[in-house]
C-alpha cells in the first residue's frame, strides 16, 4: 500500500522532518544515539516555532518519504514526547492529551 505524502502539515514541519530524514540512516531509524539526539534537537526547535503536527502526520509523512513503518512510528513518538514535555515545561495542557491520544477510559 502506497501512502500519499501528508498535505496537512506546514512547510516548517516538512522541513524539520526532511532534516531528520537527511540525517538518519533509514535502514536503522533513530536507534543510534546521535540520530535520536538530532531528532530531539530538531523537534525542540520545531516546538519553539509554534507549529504543531499530529504524531500520526509525522508517521505518515515519513513513510511516504521512504521510512519503514516501525521507524516512522518511533520518530512520531519522539515528537509526541518532546511536545508533551515542552507543554509541561511551559505549564500548558499537553496537546496530545487534549486530542485524546493518551486518555484512558476507566
Amino acid at each position: 500500500m502506497q501512502l500519499e505524502k501528508a498535505t496537512q502539515i506546514t512547510n516548517t514541519c516538512k522541513s524539520a522532518l526532511d532534516i531528520i530524514t537527511k540525517h538518519v540512516n533509514l535502514a536503522t531509524g533513530i536507534y543510534h544515539p546521535l540520530d535520536l539526539n538530532k531528532a530531539v534537537d530538531v523537534f525542540d526547535q520545531l516546538y519553539e516555532t509554534g507549529d504543531y503536527i499530529h504524531p500520526d502526520e509525522v508517521k505518515n509523512y515519513l513513510i511516504a518519504e521512504g521510512w519503514k513503518e516501525r521507524h516512522a512510528h518511533d520518530v512520531s513518538i519522539v515528537w509526541m514526547t518532546v511536545a508533551t514535555l515542552k507543554d509541561f515545561q511551559y505549564q500548558r495542557c499537553p496537546r496530545p492529551l487534549k486530542q485524546g491520544l493518551l486518555l484512558r477510559q476507566r
